[in-house]
Parts: C-alpha cells; structure tokens; sequence
C-alpha cells in the first residue's frame, strides 16, 4: 500500500500513543526477536562533531513485523551547560513492501521511553518481586522514564534521586511525586543506596558513580548512560560480583565503558558468553536464582527498540487520524 504523504509525530503525540506499561510489553518482543537473529541492526555508526559531541545513525530491519528505521541522534554534552538537551534525534519509518518512508518521529522522548522500557523489562525479570526502593543517578530525560518504567513493573513506595545539580534533582523529585503518587525525594549523598532495591544509572560519568561495597545483596541495576568505551557508570568489580545481561552482546563488547573496563581488568573472564536480555526472556539462560544475588542490565540502547515503539505509534497514529501529514512532493 502506498501514501502520498509522510506523517509527523511529534513528542507529545508520542507521549499519547503510546504508555509505558505498553513499550516495557513491547520491548519483551523487540529483545527476543534480537537475540534470536530475525532482526537485522548493525553496531551503530558513531562519529565526533563538535563541542566533544557524538552523532551516532541507527538502522535496523525486522523481519517480524516487516519494518526497518534509522534513527539519527547528536549527542552534546556542552548542551547541558545551556539549558539545552543533551540528546536530540529523529526515527525515519519505512515500509519494507514499498521502501517508501511512513513517517517521521520526534526522538528524543521516544530515545527516554524506548530506554526506560528496557529498563523496566529488565527489573520486571531480575529484580526482586518484593522491591520496594529505588536509587536514580541522574536527573535529565532518562531518569524521569527509568522512573517511569520502574513504576511500571513495582509497587515502589520511595525513590531517591542524585545529581550533581541538586535543584534539578529537586525540580524532578516534586514532578514524580506529583505524577506519580509515590515517595521521591533528592539527596546530596549516598546514603540511601544501601537501601535501594533497584538502581538505575542514567549519567555521562566517565567513571564509576558509586563504590562495590555501597551495593547490597539482593540489588538490581539498570545501567543505561554509558553508551561509549570512554564512559563508565558501575565499577568493574560490581560487575564482577554480579550476575550481568546485556541488550546485545556484541554492541556492548564494543561500545559499553562499563563491560569494556570489566574485561580489561578481569572482572569478566569469558565474555563471549554474556548473557543477552532475549535470551533470558526465551528461557535460553536463567535470571536470578536467589534473593541475595545482585543482577545487572547493561543497555547501550538499540535500534530495535526504536523501531518497535515506531511502528506501534505510527499504526496508533494512522488509526486515530493524529499527526502531521507532509507531502512526498
């Protein structure tokens, strides 16, 4: 079938199509059609741009629900120092029967919500049913979805956020507990993290943001900020100590500063056997086997994710007659 037109989603029609709870149910499909080879999506190309920046081009094919995409994002640290965002990017939709584009969609929430989602599929699977507390480093775009998503798989009753700009940890604590209904506060030190159930790290640290030993046993962690192999938020030997899976495996031997640090200082002693999140979700490797067992996620972010999130808005969209029509001509 073709369309004469292209149409655009912006953000807050993303916001409106599609719910949490819905992409955390989508991204269960996305990372096991992944690590069971019927999804096409090649290590990301990423290449420097100015003011220490990245730009990275995602593309990606599934068979599956016979869609492909390429998602295009700038990454500029100096942003933050702006009032700016740190990320900005856009989803182009194909139709594989016709290679016509379908549509055109704002990024950068559906970049938060695709990674929050991922987040709270990974927590739905290893951590703890009876978690109850979560610790997030980090205030930005992601930490607000990461919260999202966690509240979307358990019944939190307090979470904590840090960040080196205390007011912006506050601004988001008062906007989650609004929303949300639940106990959030920001703290200036790490105090709670023994306490914490669940940890989301959601930072562009260049070195590990808490010690090993702050870590209690039974903790789950969400590693999601680190996204290059100059960058690492979880110390090597809390990976380690940890029971680890990654979104896919061969992007994070590459691009992931926390596993490539864990490798490199022996932490990680048979890499090749990293444990892919779809594989856990197949059955193919076991979860968590005790209540004391630390697990980690690891996420460098893929493109099947967007894609998957893309396609389901785009259908909602087309049903509901919402979005902006541009012509091909």
């Amino acid at each position: 079938m073709t369309n004469d037109f292209i149409l655009y989603l912006t953000a807050s029609d993303v916001k409106k199509l599609l719910p949490m709870f819905e992409a955390v149910a989508l991204m269960r499909t996305a990372f096991s059609q992944l690590s069971a080879g019927k999804v096409d999506s090649p290590v990301r190309l990423n290449i420097n741009i100015a003011r220490e920046g990245k730009a990275l081009f995602m593309p990606v094919y599934s068979s599956d629900i016979s869609a492909m995409s390429v998602k295009t994002v700038s990454v500029t640290p100096s942003n933050l120092k702006n009032s700016l965002p740190l990320i900005h990017a856009m989803v182009s939709l194909f139709d594989t029967e016709t290679g016509q584009q379908t549509a055109l969609l704002d990024g950068e929430y559906l970049t938060a919500l695709r990674t929050g989602a991922a987040s709270g599929l990974a927590t739905d699977l290893l951590a703890r049913k009876d978690a109850k507390t979560a610790f997030i480093f980090g205030a930005g775009a992601q930490a607000e979805t990461q919260i999202a998503a966690l509240l979307a798989v358990r019944k939190l009753s307090h979470v904590s956020i840090f960040d080196p700009d205390f007011a912006k940890a506050e601004k988001l604590a008062q906007k989650i507990v609004t929303e949300f209904s639940v106990g959030c506060a920001a703290v200036q030190n790490l105090t709670n993290l023994a306490k914490a159930d669940v940890i989301c790290t959601a930072t562009t640290a260049s070195n590990p943001v808490f010690k090993p030993e702050l870590i209690s046993p039974g903790t789950h962690i969400n590693g999601i900020g680190s996204y290059t192999p100059d960058m690492c938020e979880i110390p090597a030997a809390t990976i380690g100590a940890a029971k680890v899976f990654v979104d896919q495996r061969a992007a994070c031997l590459s691009e992931a500063g926390d596993i490539v640090n864990a490798i490199k200082t022996g932490f990680i002693s048979d890499e090749e056997k990293l444990p892919e999140i779809g594989e856990l979700i197949e059955r193919i490797v076991p979860g968590r086997k005790s209540k004391n067992e630390i697990t980690v996620f690891k996420s460098v972010g893929n493109a099947v994710q967007d894609l998957y999130c893309a396609q389901a808005i785009y259908a909602k969209a087309r049903k509901r007659g919402m979005g902006l029509k541009l012509p091909r001509e």
